[in-house]
């Protein structure tokens, strides 16, 4: 009876030790915590004060902390009672990492930092880190903005002095990363100490990558602030094309498209064939099925050398191909990237308010537009139109009627987009609007056309010119000069 009670007593303890070893391996063990290096943090513009990231690490993951943070102070082993961050700034990017910014610190000091959790078994502590703010000044680059072919504005902010007086301050520019001082391409400016200071540069290549830094120099030496990318806008010129007529044509690669800078001014298609033209040259074509005529503005010969030719939609997507040999009318989705590439690149109608995806002076040539008030309009300044070398002049339109129209004040483009039976898509222009817009035109109008060149993608897409593939429309405006 005893050798069963012995027995009985030792599957008890058995049963009480495993469930006690159980119970040890779910709740949270003493942390390994620690705080392993200390760098400036340059993502906050808008600080006042240096601020850095303290970074560091566990031996278990967040499910089992409560609360975790730094203390930072200027004597050794700073506890929470001294200045701390705590979890609501945290950045975790995994369960073992701690990583949090402190900020309100000062240049050319001492500073200690530790890391602390706080878990069920209590508030634990990681190795104290020293770090030395610099004697050098602390800037923020804030911005770079208005940018245009050859210039911009920017804006930078001086944090720290790093505990002397700032003799100077300004910006270097390079396409070169990390520029110095030392290159002539700069900026020098004297400062009284202001925590901000902003210019201008000027003088910039146009489609161009730079690399820029600000500066601050005081007896200690040189700071600078981060460094920011930026391009100037403008395109590339590519290859001239010619026609089966002769005329060549200069051309502009925009963003993965090659596009003409000048209207089509061909009297034949691809073939040879005449594309014919009326006679007289104001003749109404309003009841002639699928007209295919091009003309001279007014039927001046002289204008199409400048001016380029108007067709009529069903000239323009012919079978024969009007376009050059490699190159075709412009579908409404090609028409479409374009926006979309100049929008994504800074080319929409800067200090415009309300009209922030505009690009009217952007593909505006800088003459021939009649005067218009209105600041970021086509007609406004025209010395600041055609950033983007897409040269578009304002040489008006013929009507169906026999009427020539709206020279120096609008232009129209066929697309090969058909709209329904008597109209088709295309894009417009006009001295008294800022937008690009899109808007669906009589077939029979006379309009100018700007060729693309042909892509392995596109060539799959349409046939002689013509979209194959139906394409959403969504019209800004349906204003038709």
């Amino acid at each position: 009876m005893n050798r069963k009670i012995l027995l009985f007593q030792l599957l008890i303890l058995l049963v009480l030790f495993s469930c006690t070893s159980e119970k040890e391996i779910k709740d949270p063990l003493l942390f390994k915590v620690t705080t392993d290096s200390v760098v400036i943090d340059y993502s906050n513009l808008a600080a006042s004060s240096i601020e850095v990231i303290v970074s560091g690490v566990t031996d278990q993951d967040n499910n089992h902390i409560s609360k975790r943070g730094v203390c930072y102070g200027v004597n050794p082993n700073p506890t929470i009672s001294n200045a701390t961050s705590e979890a609501y700034i945290w950045s975790l990017s995994d369960p073992y990492l701690l990583k949090i910014k402190a900020s309100g610190l000062k240049g050319n000091t001492v500073y200690h930092f530790r890391n602390y959790v706080v878990t069920s078994v209590g508030l634990q502590y990681g190795n104290d880190f020293t770090y030395t703010t610099t004697n050098l000044p602390v800037l923020l680059m804030t911005s770079i903005n208005n940018i245009t072919t050859t210039k911009l504005n920017y804006s930078c902010k001086l944090t720290s002095n790093g505990g002397s007086t700032v003799l100077s301050t300004g910006i270097v520019w390079s396409k070169n990363q990390n520029p110095t001082i030392d290159l002539s391409t700069k900026i020098n400016n004297l400062s009284d100490n202001n925590l901000d200071f902003s210019g201008s540069i000027s003088g910039l290549e146009s489609a161009t990558t730079y690399y820029a830094r600000c500066y601050a120099t005081n007896k200690n030496g040189i700071g600078y602030s981060n460094e920011i990318m930026f391009n100037t806008l403008g395109n590339i010129p590519s290859d001239p094309v010619t026609d089966i007529d002769g005329n060549i044509y200069q051309t502009i690669k925009i963003g993965n498209q090659v596009w003409m800078m000048e209207n089509l001014r061909t009297t034949r298609y691809r073939n040879g064939d005449i594309i014919g033209t009326t006679s007289p040259s104001t003749k109404n074509i309003s009841f002639e099925v699928e007209p295919k005529y091009q003309w001279a503005f007014n039927g001046d010969e002289s204008n199409a050398a400048s001016y380029g030719r108007l067709y009529t939609w069903y000239a323009a997507t012919d079978s024969r191909n009007i376009a050059p040999v490699g190159w075709h009318l412009p579908s409404d989705s090609e028409f479409s990237s374009l926006e979309t590439y100049l929008i994504n690149n800074g080319y929409n109608t800067p200090n415009l308010s309300g009209f922030a995806d505009y690009l009217g002076k952007a593909l505006s040539s800088t003459t021939m537009w009649q005067a218009f008030a209105t600041v970021g309009y086509v007609g406004n300044d025209l010395t600041t139109n055609n950033y983007s070398g897409f040269n578009a002049l304002p040489v008006g339109k013929r009507t169906p009627i026999g009427t020539f129209d709206y020279l120096n004040h609008s232009t129209l483009f066929w697309d090969s987009t058909p709209y329904d039976y008597d109209n088709a898509w295309g894009r417009q222009l006009g001295h008294d609007h800022p937008d690009f817009w899109n808007a669906y035109i009589l077939k029979k109008q006379g309009c100018s056309i700007r060729c693309i060149k042909d892509t392995a993608n596109n060539m799959k897409q349409s046939v002689n010119g013509i979209s194959t593939t139906p394409e959403s429309k969504k019209t800004k405006y349906q204003k038709n000069y």
